[in-house]
């Protein structure tokens, strides 16, 4: 399971890059603040990956998985969010389902 969420949090990010400038691509590293004062992506930014990683997952995993709440609940309310701790909550939610 883990192998899955990881490839399509990674596919969820290419699939964002496209959408962004040349100087402002997304990293992979599981350090890689999403969200804060440090943070790389703007509200809009974080919808459109969340979506995106949906998606991924729904491709992966043969069944859909709510990312959209689960991780904007935790994102809104943390001073910042990597994108090691969106790997490990949408794990967290997808282990719940299966």
């Amino acid at each position: 399971m883990q192998d899955k969420v990881e490839i399509a949090v990674n596919n969820a990010v290419a699939r964002l890059n496209e959408m962004r400038d040349a100087d402002s691509q997304l990293g992979t590293d599981p350090n890689t603040v999403l969200t804060g004062s440090e943070g790389q992506l703007d509200s809009m930014g974080l919808i459109n990956l969340l979506l995106f990683v949906e998606e991924e997952l729904a491709g992966a995993l043969g069944t859909p998985v709510d990312v959209m709440t689960t991780v904007g609940e935790q994102a809104a309310s943390s001073a910042s969010f990597t994108i090691g701790e969106l790997t490990a909550l949408i794990e967290r939610r997808a282990n719940e389902l299966s």
